[in-house]
């Protein structure tokens, strides 16, 4: 199928989506994907390229234009590797709760998941920028994506919305926790701050 016909089924049929995936190969996913981050460029970089333009700063804008393909191609490779690493792990806990099927199915879950995160999310950025509030609205495109993916290792694995939500909620809350904990033993935030970032 092609590419905005899967994102169409993203947020209008869920079960097609998942029917269409099934049988997908990992080139298609992997293909998706970089389309998906394609877009988060095209829509992010202007964006930045503006922040930077407006705001006072000791790199030449020229510079930082330069280095921006640089930065996304590093950042794309970051994401693709994590996604891999945090399928992995989803994964451990699919498969203790009895999940049926493969790795590759529990990192099509995510791939997939979230694509609302990803279209929506980059478009943040500009939102933001008219109103502060509507910053929140990621919070709401954030659970529709925690709900796809949880929906996807449920139908993908054969398991059920308890036992898949427990899968995924286990290793996602013992990270979130994590990044808590050691934002606040280093005081991170603080020096954050501190160096201008």
């Amino acid at each position: 199928m092609e590419l905005f016909g899967l994102i169409k089924l993203t947020f209008t049929d869920r079960e097609t989506l998942l029917q269409t995936i099934k049988q997908e190969e990992w080139s298609g996913t992997l293909a998706y994907l970089a389309i998906l981050y394609g877009w988060y460029v095209l829509i992010t970089a202007p964006f930045f390229i503006l922040q930077k333009y407006l705001a006072e700063s000791t790199i030449p804008i020229k510079e930082y234009i330069a280095v921006m393909p640089i930065s996304y191609a590093l950042i794309f490779v970051i994401w693709i590797s994590w996604l891999f690493v945090w399928s992995g792990i989803v994964h451990i806990f699919v498969t203790i709760f009895k999940g049926q099927g493969q790795y590759k199915d529990t990192f099509k879950a995510i791939a997939y998941g979230i694509t609302p995160l990803f279209l929506i999310g980059s478009a943040m950025f500009y939102l933001k920028l008219l109103n502060p509030n509507l910053y929140l609205l990621i919070i709401i495109v954030y659970i529709y994506s925690l709900y796809l993916i949880i929906k996807g290792v449920s139908e993908l694995h054969e398991i059920g919305i308890f036992k898949a939500t427990t899968a995924y909620m286990i290793p996602f809350l013992t990270l979130l926790t994590t990044l808590i904990w050691f934002v606040w033993k280093t005081d991170l935030i603080k020096l954050i701050k501190t160096i201008g970032l």
